[in-house]
């Protein structure tokens, strides 16, 4: 999914995520503060007490390590402003990255409908929908030709000693 994509659709599911909650009044983006470096997006929510400030990191692949990567970012983030409350948003964030967000104190909203999102007093948490981007790759042969070839010539002959070069050079490979 393309960064543009994954920006529009991520923005629009966490304004439906939070148009259901009867305390928030307005989502509007604004201009990060000038002291931090730049997230993908930053909104103002407009609470019934007050304001709260939204950070959010988008990666277009919900792994562990992109979700470590993300959330790392965030925690920099918070480090200059403490108020602000940070998500990750990407289009499936499977248990391990959940885990690793709720550990670190970060919530997030895949585009699958998955999302913890806990700031102030809204909660929300909804998990158990399945990846609807998941799709099936073939396997890769663990044995191409060439690897097949250096494989064998050792092989026809045990006990001679192989070096590099000649084991390349009797296996006609590069």
């Amino acid at each position: 999914m393309k960064k543009t994509q994954l920006h529009s659709r991520g923005l629009a599911a966490l304004q439906r995520s939070l148009g259901e909650v009867p305390f928030i009044g307005t989502i509007t983006p604004v201009d990060p503060p000038p002291h931090i470096h730049r997230p993908d997006a930053c909104l103002r929510v407009d609470l019934s007490n007050g304001h709260l400030i939204l950070l959010i990191e988008m990666r277009s692949n919900g792994q562990p390590r992109h979700a470590r990567s993300a959330v790392n970012r965030l925690l920099e983030y918070f480090l200059m402003e403490p108020e602000a409350c940070g998500i990750l948003i990407a289009p499936y964030i499977s248990s391990a990255s959940a885990e690793i967000c709720t550990q670190a104190g970060v919530s997030y909203l895949d585009l699958a409908g998955n999302c913890r999102l806990t700031f102030q007093q809204v909660y929300i948490h909804q998990q158990g929908r399945p990846n609807p981007f998941s799709r099936r790759r073939e396997l890769a042969s663990l044995y191409p030709p060439a690897a097949g070839r250096i494989l064998r010539t050792p092989l026809e002959a045990p006990f001679r000693p192989w070096k590099p070069l000649p084991l390349a050079a009797t296996a006609q490979v590069s």
